[in-house]
This record gives structure tokens, C-alpha cells and sequence, in this order.
């Protein structure tokens, strides 16, 4: 049955069928950085791994509209869900496969579509198994979960990185991924009932709790929508939204100067000196850090302005990387032993964790709140196409200006892109 309304659960729920997804994190946490280390072994560069990781997110943003479409209207949630692992588990094992670039193109393409097929049947299937005044606690534990996947990969990378050859950690991927589709097909059920997506509104649900190099997301209640284009601009010429333009901009140059900064950063740490072990345990940073910060985040939006919060959290940000571009200086001069670099970076990588919920839960909760719209969940999909565009320029942008002109003018332009942000944000707070 098919429900307009939020209609309110008494089933309790089952949360038990949010473990398959650590299985599901655990192989994408690994591929982060597993990806750009073996572009490298196949004798590409860093424009490589920028063009692998802009086909990637090119493929992966419109798929999700795609699977999100077709799981709303066959109601088959459990299909999509267990079948998104099995999927995932395919294109996992073509790596295996691949021995030039071009192929590695070809399957990062297939990865992106192939990967995301379960993730926005997931996300409503945690909110058609609880009552609704549960919604956020089951956001919250699915988070946990795929977190703790994600932290768990790569921790598991560094491990595998000392004994195999990156072609088989493909294989041990797939089968995580395989066996977690298995799991599936008894511990997932489809739900009474479904419901209207554009309908579900959650003004701070956590979307994204961990930072991902590429936009493969855990949880995503509305996929990429375009924008009313023609309603936009009659809104303008009224005067109304004035503020919801320029903070939909921002959010592009956002995540555009994000996707800059973390796509070639591997690249650039393995570069230095850091072996394959410690590069994996270096990023495991992030995924920790964000998911304690993501605890206190939302004590800290009530007691400050969001606009305030977000433009002050991007000026820590575009800190951080304009000290990220200072230890790789002074490393190239010699004034750093690789431990004392190894330990800087890694302190880097920790706040970065930390001041990722703040971004991307402001972020959620600012948009819908500067739209008229009164569909919420349409505000939000809106936001996640910007994202996703911002994401897809910078990751092809990064490869390219790492490849023609290094890593220094790659890290001072996704600063540029920071302060445009902050600039941008300035209007809204001034009532510009």
C-alpha cells in the first residue's frame, strides 16, 4: 500500500538487516584509496586518477535517480537492497580484470552505476520499518553502521596492502560484498508499506556522517533532481529567493573545492614517501573523527546561527588545507623527517573528520529552509544534484591541474574555491 501521508509504524522495526551494509562499507571504505594506488601501478598519474574518479562520480550521480525511481515504482525494496550488494560485488570483481587504463575507466564507469543501486531503496526502507518518531534514531544507527564499515575497510586495506597484490584485494572485496548479499536475503523483509518519498522530511538527518573521497553516499532519501528552472527565475524577477540561489552556489564551489583537495591527496601523500599500509591508516582518521564530532554537532547548530556556523566551519576548512599545503612545502625542502610528516598529515586529516558533519548537516538543514518550496524532499534532491556536480568538475579539475601544474597550485585553488564559498554565504547573512 501506498501512503501520501507519513503514516506512524508499531512494528518496532528491524534493524538487524543494517548490518549487510557494513559489508557494503567495509569493501567501499577500502576502494578509496585502493583505487588511485592501483591507477598508479598500472603506470598512470594523477590526471589519471582524477579522470578515474570524475567517471566515477559522473556515473554514480544520475544512476541514483535512476535506481531511486525505478525502487519507488516496483515497492521492491529487499530486491533493490540485496541486489545492490550482488552489483556491487560484480563490479568489484572486473578489477580483477583490468590491466590499462582504459579498462579501469570502463569499470569505474560500470562501479558507479553498479554500486549505487541499493542505496536510496536502503534509506527508505529504515524509515517504512520504524515508527516515525523513530526516523533519526534509525538514520542514526545505519550511519553508525556503514561508519564503522567504512573505518573498518580501511583498516582491513592496511592489513591486505603487506601480503596481496592490489588485483586480489578485488576478489576479497567482491566476496565481503557477495556474503553480505547473502546475509541479506534472510535478514531483509519488504516493508508494509511505502512511502512518498518527496514527502519525507528530516531537517537535520545525518546523510552523509563520514566524508567520502567519491560521491558514493550510505544513506540518500532523495537523489539528484534537477531544478526548476523556468519557477526559479519567475520566483527571481519577484524578489523571492533571493537567498536560495546564492546558497546552492555555494554549495557548488563547496564541494567542488572538497572534491579538488581529496581526490589527488593520496597521490600526493604516496608521492612523499608514505607506504600503501600507512596510507590506509592514515585516512582511517576521518571516518573516526567525523563520527565523534558527529555527536556533538547538533548541540553546537542550535546554539549558534547556521549561516554563522557554516561560512566559520569553511574558514577552519580552507585553514586546514593552506596547512596542508605548508607541511608539503617544508617536506620538499627536507625540514621533516617522514614520521614527523606522517604525524602532521595525519593531524590534518583528523580535524578535517571533524568539521565534516558541520558542513554537510548545516548544509541539510540551510536549503530547505532559504527554498519556498514546500516540498521538502524535491530542496533536497536539488541539493544533492549540486553536490554532486560540484563533485564530478572537481574531480576532473584536480587531475588535470595536479598533472599540468603540481599539487601546490591544485591545493591554493581549492582555498580560492573555499573563500568564493564564504564570500557567497556573506550575502545570505547580510540579507543580500
Amino acid at each position: 500500500m501506498r501512503c501520501s501521508d507519513l503514516i506512524q509504524r508499531t512494528d518496532g522495526g528491524w534493524d538487524t538487516w543494517m548490518f549487510i551494509f557494513v559489508f557494503y562499507n567495509l569493501a567501499l571504505g577500502l576502494l578509496q584509496i585502493l583505487l588511485p594506488l592501483y591507477v598508479l601501478k598500472l603506470g598512470g598519474g594523477v590526471r589519471d586518477v582524477g579522470l578515474v574518479a570524475g567517471v566515477i562520480s559522473l556515473t554514480a550521480v544520475p544512476s541514483t535517480i535512476l535506481w531511486g525511481r525505478l525502487s519507488d515504482y516496483y515497492a521492491r525494496r529487499k530486491l533493490f537492497v540485496v541486489g545492490g550488494l550482488v552489483t556491487t560485488s560484480v563490479a568489484l570483481l572486473l578489477y580483477y580484470f583490468v590491466d590499462g587504463i582504459a579498462l579501469f575507466l570502463l569499470v569505474g564507469a560500470l562501479q558507479g552505476v553498479l554500486s549505487n543501486v541499493g542505496v536510496p531503496a536502503a534509506s527508505m526502507l529504515i524509515l517504512e520499518t520504524r515508527v516515525k518518531r523513530d526516523w533519526n534514531a534509525g538514520l542514526a544507527k545505519f550511519q553508525v553502521m556503514s561508519s564503522g564499515g567504512w573505518a573498518g575497510g580501511l583498516v582491513l586495506g592496511s592489513i591486505l596492502s603487506l601480503y596481496l597484490d592490489y588485483k586480489y584485494i578485488f576478489l576479497v572485496l567482491s566476496g565481503i560484498c557477495l556474503s553480505g548479499a547473502a546475509v541479506g536475503t534472510v535478514l531483509v523483509r519488504e516493508p508494509v508499506i511505502t512511502l512518498e518519498r518527496n514527502m519525507v522530511f528530516l531537517p537535520l538527518a545525518r546523510m552523509h556522517v563520514i566524508e567520502k573521497m567519491k560521491y558514493l553516499p550510505s544513506i540518500m532519501l532523495h537523489p539528484p533532481q534537477m531544478i526548476n528552472v523556468k519557477r526559479t527565475l519567475r520566483n527571481l524577477e519577484r524578489g523571492v529567493l533571493k537567498a536560495y540561489p546564492i546558497f546552492l552556489f555555494s554549495v557548488f564551489t563547496l564541494f567542488l573545492g572538497i572534491s579538488l583537495y581529496s581526490v589527488p591527496l593520496p597521490v600526493l601523500l604516496k608521492d612523499m614517501g608514505v607506504s600503501d599500509s600507512i596510507l590506509f591508516l592514515m585516512f582511517f582518521a576521518i571516518p573516526v573523527s567525523s563520527t565523534i564530532s558527529s555527536l556533538f554537532v547538533r548541540r553546537v547548530i542550535d546554539s549558534n546561527g547556521r549561516i554563522k556556523l557554516f561560512g566559520s566551519t569553511l574558514v577552519v576548512r580552507a585553514g586546514l588545507l593552506t596547512s596542508t599545503l605548508l607541511v608539503y612545502l617544508l617536506n620538499r625542502i627536507n625540514v621533516f623527517d617522514m614520521l614527523t610528516m606522517t604525524f602532521l598529515f595525519s593531524f590534518i586529516l583528523i580535524l578535517i573528520g571533524v568539521t565534516w558533519p558541520l558542513i554537510n548537516i548545516t548544509c541539510n538543514a540551510l536549503a530547505p529552509s532559504l527554498s519556498s518550496s514546500v516540498y521538502k524532499g524535491e530542496v533536497i534532491g536539488q541539493l544533492n544534484a549540486v553536490m554532486g556536480l560540484g563533485v564530478i568538475i572537481g574531480a576532473f579539475l584536480s587531475g588535470l591541474v595536479s598533472g599540468t601544474y603540481g599539487y601546490i597550485a591544485t591545493i591554493a585553488l581549492s582555498v580560492i574555491f573555499l573563500v568564493i564559498t564564504v564570500m557567497a554565504l556573506s550575502r545570505i547573512k547580510n540579507g543580500i
